[in-house]
């Protein structure tokens, strides 16, 4: 079947301008949104100056189609919400691995509202979409501004002076912004004069200390960042890129799956995962007592099997997807024999799923939580839900062709929107907070392995830190008390030192938090940092 990208008509989006007729005003704006990104990240890690980059390319995209005269389709809307919510959000945590996980998620929304801007909807995307929305926004993010360039510009040129209204209007801005420079020089002078902070604010804005090279350097990833805008911008605001058309996908006929095949490898696996199930469900699905009797270990029972399940059930839903694109059209009741064997293969799948949690919580009331082990277990719920919905939305459908379509199509939406529901979810949650409250949790009740304290301290971000010194108090054993209030001095000096080289742009809420439960309790942390390599050196986070 031809996969293809929904198309809104004109009346829902407004009529669909070529950019070819404004094409400077596109390349003037890419070029302020590049500079201004890169000034906003220059030599600052992820906080609070990515995600005002972030909303400046988010207001940017939106000036830009109204000064063409056009309005976004509402699931672009939904998806530049989203991305400043994200974008905001990786300057809310501070840690690293949610907010790589954070610009991910947002590189990824950025190229697929490019393809979506004027004529898509989200709904109405097949898993194929997605990913050719992807595919094709990269591409137009490297050739596109070419096309303006060498295209679009000089056809504007050759134009009658349809533009000289626009220009007129334009130059009373202009002579305005004129005039108003000296009179901001004055005023910003004086309120320097007046108060001090304002004036070391203003000296960090302007402090400029030019290095040749670093110059240099920043004028190429301002080029960079200036071009791939313009591409996408391009490609957003135009209708006759590859996005704007329908996608053809097809697939060749050798690599078809009759259904007979189908049927024949699906019967087989549906099989092995029963047997699976069944020879094991007894310690599969078993606790402590069940590993007494099996002489297995925590590790040998949780750690590997817990990691090789989660793989199984990923190829699962991945197979399953790739057969059902592969499938030849087949007879009625031979596509209810493959619905029934898919819904029966995740089925088990799912039963799988629900003994790999089971292995985590037994690793995890044992040794305690990691990040590792936290994301992998977000996953695998993201996985569930998905497996579910597939269920629902792909396989309970009446036999026919247009409704395996649309069951397709529910299927990638709900998939898409569970995604961004699970890494919102994450950040809400504060994982490293979560983790350091569960292991808290386990030391104060005395079970499972001692507190490692140099990973609560020196793995985990900032987010952990106000957790760790409010539950200082709740630690009974005398030595992990002493080990987990020398490591907090010794993150409260880190966090420091850090923060003298952090300016406001690569400073996170989190990282302000830490610093504040960390001085706030100076006093109670007061122990002999000699002591502090020779615990860390003994810390466990297996």
């Amino acid at each position: 079947m031809t996969e293809h990208v929904a198309v809104e008509s004109a009346k829902s989006t407004g009529a669909i301008v070529p950019a070819i007729a404004r094409p400077g005003f596109i390349l003037v704006g890419a070029l302020v949104i590049g500079f201004l990104v890169e000034a906003l990240l220059h030599g600052q890690p992820i906080g609070v100056g990515y995600a005002v980059a972030a909303l400046v390319v988010v207001a940017g995209w939106l000036i830009l189609g109204r000064g063409l005269e056009l309005r976004p389709s509402r699931s672009a809307l939904v998806m530049l919400a989203a991305l400043a919510i994200i974008s905001v959000m990786a300057a809310w945590r501070a840690s690293p691995a949610l907010r790589a996980v954070d610009v991910l998620v947002g590189l990824g929304l950025v190229l697929l509202i490019a393809a979506i801007y004027l004529r898509g909807r989200l709904p109405g995307l097949s898993l194929t979409d997605y990913g050719m929305a992807l595919v094709l926004g990269g591409i137009a993010a490297l050739i596109q501004p070419f096309v303006l360039l060498f295209s679009d510009l000089p056809k504007a040129r050759r134009a009658p002076k349809a533009d000289r209204h626009r220009r007129q209007q334009l130059a009373p801005v202009v002579a305005g912004l004129l005039l108003a420079l000296p009179l901001l020089l004055v005023f910003g002078a004086l309120f320097a004069s007046a108060d001090p902070v304002f004036a070391a604010y203003l000296r960090q804005l302007f402090d400029w200390n030019i290095d040749l090279a670093d110059l240099i350097g920043r004028l190429v990833l301002s080029a960079m960042l200036s071009w791939t805008t313009l591409g996408l911008a391009r490609h957003a605001f135009t209708d006759d890129s590859a996005a704007g058309k329908v996608l053809q996908v097809g697939r060749p006929d050798w690599l078809r799956i009759g259904g007979v095949e189908a049927i024949t490898v699906l019967a087989l696996l549906n099989a092995l995962f029963v047997s699976f199930v069944a020879v094991q469900a007894v310690y599969l699905f078993g606790g402590a007592d069940t590993l007494a009797r099996t002489g297995l270990t925590y590790s040998e029972y949780a750690r590997r099997g817990f990691f090789e399940l989660v793989t199984v059930a990923a190829l699962v839903l991945s197979l399953i997807l790739l057969a059902d694109w592969l499938a030849q059209p087949a007879p009625p009741r031979a596509r209810r024999v493959i619905s029934s064997l898919h819904g029966l293969l995740v089925l088990l799948t799912l039963a799988i799923l629900a003994s790999a949690l089971q292995r985590m919580r037994l690793y995890q009331a044992e040794y305690g939580l990691t990040e590792l082990r936290l994301y992998t277990t977000a996953f695998m719920c993201w996985l569930a839900a998905v497996l579910i919905w597939l269920v629902i939305t792909a396989l309970a459908r009446p036999a026919h062709p247009a409704s395996e379509d649309l069951g397709r199509r529910r299927f990638a939406f709900g998939a898409f929107v569970a995604g961004l529901v699970v890494v919102i979810g994450l950040n809400l949650l504060n994982p490293d907070a979560l983790i350091a409250r569960t292991n808290l949790a386990r030391a104060a009740a005395g079970v499972g392995q001692p507190l490692d304290a140099a990973y609560l301290t020196q793995t985990l971000s900032a987010d952990a830190a106000p957790t760790l010194v409010a539950g200082l108090a709740g630690i009974t054993d005398a030595d992990a008390r002493a080990q987990l209030a020398c490591g907090l001095q010794v993150q409260a000096e880190r966090l420091q030192r850090q923060a003298a080289r952090l300016s406001w742009r690569g400073t996170t809420w989190g990282g302000v938090a830490a610093r504040r439960a960390l001085t706030a309790a100076e006093a109670d942390l007061a122990h002999g940092a000699e002591r502090c390599s020779l615990w860390f050196s003994q810390g466990r986070s297996d």
